[in-house]
């Protein structure tokens, strides 16, 4: 069996503009913190700030 379809350019352009009306807020990166365990020593943590 082989379908196809075409791309409809008002379908896209109105599905971008309702994507971007149900963005509440941008989100800020604060700090990344990563945490490494391995057996017998000690947790490392590594603290980056964010931008």
């Amino acid at each position: 069996m082989i379908t196809g379809c075409s791309k409809d350019e008002s379908m896209v352009e109105n599905s971008t503009a309702t994507v971007k009306s149900k963005i509440l807020g941008k989100w800020k990166l604060d700090s990344e913190v990563t945490k490494t365990i391995r057996p017998s020593l000690p947790v490392e943590v590594i603290t980056k700030p964010g931008i």
